[in-house]
């Protein structure tokens, strides 16, 4: 395993980002050069016919699916087909084509599971479509190429910055009687607002995701500590209290019906975004990644908005907030070279082709 430090980011920073992680801002007109005299561009010949693989909600793939039409209308010659699902689902489902042999040439890429497949020798390094222009990196910021890069190679090109967020419905605040708390609230006054929520709308306070390793790992940063140390060998952290106090506030907020129960949360793991229970108006806050709210948003066919998560309430408590890769493109080990070739390709239309 891979275990990289993160950096603590200002609230500004992270939702300023937010319009890149989900895919609908504008780049820097420079980004949007192609390189010039790659021989080796399948653009035209024999017929090359490649699988791609995502994991996400409705909204992902429309969107996914619409960016691969554009890309297969200028190359003729190239037929993809393509898989999703959503996020657990994805995992097993390609772990189980890797096993057989049979995993699509071009798959996106989680940051908690690029080690793994790297250490399996299941992903091939892009340094080589770097070198010859195939994939255009000169826009790209290192710190963002960085995430990527596993043993000095890189093996998987991001598709935007991510943070974790807390997503609420301003609506059903305001049939509450209650305003959305501003960025230094604490885990005490989160308890006090899911409290009032699902008192004054006979809800939950808050949908599922806390017990998530993402929201313990937050939990351990605003406490000054880590779920892995530097080596990835171990855990970050020696004091046991940290992960009992955690877990004990979760059962505590299950058992008072604030939010829903272990059973029920791993009922919801096979099931998109489109099905979290802030759409269906059964909570009015929901723990996500940021690039998430366009999804949710849409499938809410109301608005949503995002906030931060709460700090501990304890002197000079930290945020714990950071930036991460949202996702990855990478290519398969055994991918064949004509489609490995056209993979680095659409990689490279997905990172610099403005349209």
């Amino acid at each position: 395993m891979n275990v990289r430090r993160t950096m603590l980011v200002p609230l500004l920073v992270i939702f300023s980002m937010l319009v890149v992680a989900c895919g609908g801002g504008t780049a820097s007109p420079d980004a949007a050069a192609s390189p010039e005299g790659n021989a080796a561009s399948p653009a035209s010949g024999d017929a090359i016919n490649m699988q791609i693989a995502w994991w996400g909600s409705q909204d992902r793939h429309d969107r996914t699916i619409e960016v691969l039409n554009m890309f297969m209308e200028e190359h003729p010659n190239v037929n993809l087909t393509w898989e999703f699902a959503p996020f657990n689902d994805y995992w097993t489902r390609l772990t189980t084509q890797a096993a057989g042999g049979n995993v699509p040439c071009l798959i996106q890429q989680d940051y908690a599971y690029l080690g793994e497949w790297v250490d399996r020798g299941q992903l091939m390094p892009l340094d080589q479509f770097v070198e010859d222009g195939t994939i255009d990196t000169s826009n790209i910021d290192e710190a963002y190429l960085a995430g990527g890069r596993l043993n000095g190679q890189l093996y998987a090109i991001s598709l935007g910055t991510n943070s974790l967020s807390l997503v609420y419905d301003p609506a059903m605040f305001e049939q509450a009687g209650l305003e959305y708390p501003g960025p230094d609230w604490t885990w005490d006054e989160f308890e006090q607002v899911m409290s009032q929520l699902h008192e004054q709308l006979d809800t939950y306070g808050m949908s599922v995701g806390l017990t998530d390793l993402s929201a313990f790992s937050l939990w351990l940063k605003q406490h000054g500590q880590t779920l892995y140390n530097e080596e990835g060998t171990a855990l970050g952290y020696e004091d046991d209290q940290l992960f009992v106090d955690y877990f004990m506030m979760l059962k505590d907020w299950m058992d008072q019906g604030l939010i829903p129960t272990r059973e029920f949360e791993v009922s919801q793991g096979s099931v998109g975004i489109e099905d979290n229970i802030i759409v269906r108006q059964e909570a009015p806050m929901a723990y996500m990644w940021s690039n998430q709210i366009v999804a949710v948003t849409s499938a809410a066919g109301r608005p949503l908005e995002a906030g931060l998560l709460p700090k501990p309430n304890v002197a000079n408590a930290e945020l714990g907030q950071y930036l991460k890769p949202s996702m990855f493109w990478s290519i398969t080990a055994n991918c064949p070279e004509d489609q490995a070739q056209v993979a680095a390709e659409i990689i490279n239309f997905f990172t610099n082709d403005l349209e």
